[in-house]
C-alpha cells in the first residue's frame, strides 16, 4: 500500500495517534496488526525517528532481533538527521538575528550623527 506523504498544509493522520493505536495492538498481542500500523506510520512520516523506533519495538517483540536492530539504527539515523536540521535552523536564525542587530545599530549611529548639533569651524564667531 502506497500513501501520499503529508505536507505542511495537510496530513493523513497525526503520527502520535497511529503510533498509540499500534502500541495498543502490540499490548493486546496482535503483533502482525501492530507491525503493519507501525509500517504505515513510517510510510507517512519517513523522517520520524520515533516511527522507526516503534517499528523496532514491534519487531523485537516478535523475536525478529536482526530486523529490530535495523529499525533501531534507522531511528538513530533519522534522529541524527533531525538534530542536524535543527542545529542548522538555529544557526540560521542566530545569523539573521545578528544581521538585524547590526543593521539596527548602524541605523541608530546614523540617526545620532544626523541629530548632532553642527559646529561652525569657519573661524567666524556666531553671536
Amino acid at each position: 500500500m502506497k500513501l501520499e506523504r503529508p505536507t505542511q498544509t495537510r496530513s493523513l493522520f497525526p503520527e502520535g495517534v497511529l503510533n498509540q493505536t499500534a502500541y495498543e495492538r502490540l499490548q493486546a498481542g496482535q503483533l502482525k496488526e501492530a507491525i503493519e500500523l507501525f509500517k504505515v506510520n513510517i510510510e507517512a512520516y519517513p523522517n520520524s525517528a520515533n516511527a522507526y523506533d516503534s517499528l523496532g519495538d514491534g519487531t523485537r517483540r516478535r523475536a525478529e532481533r536482526q530486523r529490530a536492530s535495523i529499525f533501531a539504527e534507522s531511528a538513530r539515523a533519522s534522529a541524527r538527521r533531525q538534530a542536524r536540521r535543527t542545529v542548522q535552523e538555529l544557526i540560521s536564525t542566530e545569523r539573521r538575528r545578528k544581521a538585524r542587530k547590526t543593521e539596527s545599530d548602524r541605523a541608530r549611529q546614523i540617526v545620532c550623527l544626523a541629530l548632532r548639533p553642527v559646529r561652525d569651524y569657519s573661524g567666524s564667531a556666531n553671536t
